[in-house]
């Protein structure tokens, strides 16, 4: 089965996303029985392209690197609104990817919300409806009968949020510790090594790493909505980033790391949930003990303690937009077999 793709935002994730569905098409047909075609993109910085037969992704890409929109691409119809293309006919699953904010959540809130209402799927890697409005976007979905994909809200192309709630079904899963960003996780392995918080951010900041205004990083913030986001789809809570206890590492010195390697231990910025609801993301010590404890650099990483298994620890690149991408394509394989189960 053919699947009809809506590619909302296309900035690094977006184009990612479609140079591996015109690379690997061949692959994923044949492996993993994807099948898609791309029927519109939609980007406020380039403007809208579609098509019913489907788009030349190949030229959707020289389009945005030669001319820097899509203005000069055959099948470009304007700068017009997402939402004007969201609740058109003719494709199956609204692929978003624009622009996160942990606040309000919009406007990816609304064009998931509109899509849902359109009767269609939807596939992203956003983290902001999902830290603001998870039982609203659940209910959205259940009132429409629809599906809301969202594996990449969490650790990007690492599996995070289906191992807990499919792989590790049934396990009773009674604690959540998390490395939950990669910047920080970076700044505090520098600055054992002896450099400065400042120079260490400057650093993560130079390699990309770190945005410019590095806020939501360094005080917790974006880990913080990711611990909610996994509270509420593992557990089933209905929490918001007010309800999570939250320090993040700018008040941690070069002294601070220092002590803590003396007495064999390291500060991790660390999330800890519950199942209870008890939710905090805090600079933490942890010995050598700890599953976590040598997760250095950019890696994130995710231990679930559980009843039947014990621990089990997922780590793995959490940011980037091959990995965004790769987490997309993970949802659209499910929901291919989703429609062939459907179909029979």
């Amino acid at each position: 089965m053919k699947i009809g793709l809506l590619i909302v935002g296309f900035g690094r994730v977006g184009q990612a996303l479609a140079k591996i569905l015109s690379d690997e098409a061949t692959l994923l047909k044949s492996r993993y029985n994807l099948d898609v075609e791309v029927k519109g993109i939609v980007d406020i910085k380039y403007g809208a392209i579609y098509s019913t037969g489907g788009l030349d992704l190949v030229g959707a890409l020289r389009s945005i690197n030669e001319y820097g929109s899509f203005e000069h691409h055959k099948d470009y119809i304007g700068s017009i609104s997402p939402l004007n293309l969201i609740e058109k006919e003719g494709y199956d699953v609204m692929v978003e990817v624009t622009w996160s904010n942990i606040k309000t959540g919009e406007p990816a809130l609304t064009y998931i919300k509109k899509a849902i209402e359109s009767h269609k799927d939807v596939v992203t890697t956003n983290k902001g409806p999902f830290a603001v409005a998870y039982r609203e976007i659940v209910m959205h979905t259940n009132k429409y009968n629809g599906i809301v994909r969202f594996e990449g809200t969490v650790m990007s192309g690492t599996p995070a949020i289906s191992l807990g709630r499919e792989c590790l079904a049934g396990a009773q899963i009674y604690m959540m510790e998390g490395i939950l960003n990669g910047t920080t996780n970076y700044i505090l392995s520098r600055m054992e090594e002896g450099i400065s918080f400042g120079e260490a951010l400057h650093e993560a900041q130079r390699l990309g790493y770190a945005e410019a205004d590095p806020t939501s990083d360094i005080e917790g913030w974006d880990a913080a909505a990711k611990a909610v986001i996994l509270a509420n789809s593992i557990y089933g809570l209905d929490l918001k980033i007010s309800d999570v206890d939250l320090t993040g590492i700018s008040s941690i010195g070069e002294e601070d790391v220092k002590k803590a390697l003396d007495r064999g231990s390291r500060i991790k910025l660390l999330a800890l949930i519950s199942p209870d609801g008890d939710v905090s993301v805090r600079p933490t010590y942890i010995d050598d003990r700890h599953p976590l404890y040598n997760v250095s650099g950019v890696l994130n990483a995710l231990l679930y303690r559980t009843k039947m298994l014990g621990d089990v620890m997922i780590s793995g690149p959490g940011a980037g937009p091959v990995e965004a991408a790769q987490a997309i394509i993970s949802d659209l394989i499910y929901l291919s077999r989703i429609y062939r189960y459907r179909a029979r």
